[in-house]
């Protein structure tokens, strides 16, 4: 959950902030405060909604990370949201779980929820339709590839307001020149509603 919202507020950002594109408006200044897009996506579910997530991490040397995630609304008010998150390795490892909170108030400045895609090296978006838990969702797809050096991140983001937290799958994919350093596949497995 700590990067997974920021890269689809490239999209969001817009939407959150109640502004339609269009030749007639304008994005809200970097001060402003606007509609946060994690609490919007989060709000909208009675609390102990938990979505269930699966990463998987392959690095270059082809060793995979595995991790269960479950991701739980611990808490909501008008005012904000609070998100548990547990980590679960599924393969033998010296590491055990960890549980996380985080805080969602339901407004911030712009320019904690919205990247500029001018910031960026690449940008691309969609919609495809998936499939979870038996039922289809078109979910929207966001792609934002950033470089530092001769290092390329490519991360592509399938969110629908369908989904706790928005966020459907996601997939990173780092480079360095034709090597592939990691690459890593998050994907929503299970939603539980109380």
């Amino acid at each position: 959950m700590r990067y997974v919202l920021m890269l689809a507020a490239v999209l969001s950002g817009l939407l959150a902030a109640g502004v339609a594109p269009g030749p007639a408006q304008t994005t809200p200044q970097p001060d402003e405060m606007v509609n946060n897009p994690a609490y919007s996506q989060w709000a909208r579910f009675k609390r102990g909604t938990t979505m269930v997530q699966k990463q998987t991490v392959t690095l270059s040397d082809g060793r995979k990370i595995e991790h269960d995630i479950t991701v739980r609304l611990a808490d909501k008010s008008p005012d904000k949201v609070v998100i548990e998150t547990t980590l679960t390795p599924t393969m033998d490892s010296m590491v055990s779980s960890t549980r996380t909170f985080a805080t969602f108030p339901a407004r911030v400045k712009m320019g904690r929820v919205h990247t500029p895609r001018a910031s960026l090296d690449g940008f691309a978006e969609g919609e495809e339709d998936m499939t979870v838990q038996g039922k289809k969702v078109t979910a929207h797809w966001i792609e934002a590839i950033t470089k530092a050096g001769d290092e390329v991140t490519t991360r592509k983001v399938w969110s629908a307001w369908e989904i706790p937290g928005g966020v459907f799958k996601e997939t990173i994919v780092r480079k360095k020149g034709d090597q592939v350093l990691s690459d890593s596949v998050l994907e929503t497995v299970r939603i539980k509603t109380p």
